[in-house]
């Protein structure tokens, strides 16, 4: 994806407005994203912002996808 297409939607896509530079001070983005508006970007700035979540009744079938930028996900193992 360009990076003039990512950064709108990051942009305009969240209740705060980001920049790449901003995002880039904050340690959010790698500084390879700080390249010319028609270069290619990953969408992802790594694997490790993937989270899989497997929880809930096995005869429901729903799928949530959340964008996860605001938290540091944890693992708990829950005995019932």
């Amino acid at each position: 994806m360009q990076r003039r297409e990512l950064e709108f939607l990051i942009e305009f896509g969240h209740s705060e407005a980001f920049k790449f530079p901003d995002m880039v001070e904050r340690g959010l983005l790698p500084e390879n994203y700080l390249v010319d508006a028609t270069e290619l970007v990953r969408v992802l700035p790594s694997a490790g912002v993937i989270n899989i979540v497997v929880c809930g009744d096995p005869d429901r079938n729903r799928l949530m996808v959340l964008w996860g930028g605001y938290i540091t996900p944890v693992s708990k193992k829950i005995v019932l």
